[in-house]
């Protein structure tokens, strides 16, 4: 409160509903001097073109492998472990640490075993797993799912894998839009991504 500047921090903006972001256009066209707003997303082509247009754009590359390996250690991590979460998170250190905190190690083990099953399962097989996945928790852990299998597939982790790795990737970025509005047959959705894998 004492500081000369105040600042506004709003994480997610994409995610901003049109009347937010129109409101915040307001603010941005005539912003005070003493005032520093901050817009963070991962997407900023998803912004409203008249808000991305009034804000300058500064980029967070990932960190270094070796950077987040020490920092990891730092964590307590096991070597192995710690390998593990700076290829899996593609140099994200907030994704490293929550993975690591929220100890997910087992979780992500499951999910990606479900995804290499998948490669080579057949249809049938994974109509059912459509069907299962869906029912478990109304789909809940749906989201999880994909994101994980984004994650793998950005990583080095995947790089023996005998498929297009950036058209899946397309795919499920697709998919995550789908499944992010109900009035989408999620079902449907989720087993077409599965059949073209």
């Amino acid at each position: 409160y004492s500081g000369k500047y105040k600042v506004a921090i709003i994480n997610d903006c994409q995610l901003m509903a049109h009347e937010a972001a129109n409101a915040l256009l307001k603010v941005l066209e005539e912003p005070s001097s003493h005032s520093l707003i901050i817009l963070i997303t991962s997407s900023p082509r998803s912004l409203l073109p008249t808000v991305y247009s009034r804000c300058e754009e500064i980029r967070f590359e990932p960190h270094l492998r070796s950077q987040l390996l020490g920092y990891l250690k730092d964590l307590e991590l096991n070597q192995t472990q710690a390998e593990f979460l700076a290829d899996f998170s593609n140099g994200r250190l907030g994704l490293a640490r929550r993975l690591k905190e929220n100890n997910s190690f087992k979780e992500i083990k499951m999910k990606l075993e479900q995804f290499n099953k998948v490669l080579k399962s057949d249809i049938n097989e994974r109509f059912n797993f459509a069907e299962k996945t869906l029912k478990d928790e109304e789909g809940k852990n749906l989201n999880t799912l994909l994101l994980y299998w984004m994650f793998y597939l950005r990583s080095d982790l995947s790089r023996n894998l005998k498929i297009n790795r950036a058209k899946v990737l397309r795919s499920l970025l697709e998919i995550n839009q789908i499944l992010s509005k109900p009035q989408y047959n999620h079902r449907l959705a989720f087993e077409n991504f599965l059949i073209n894998l």
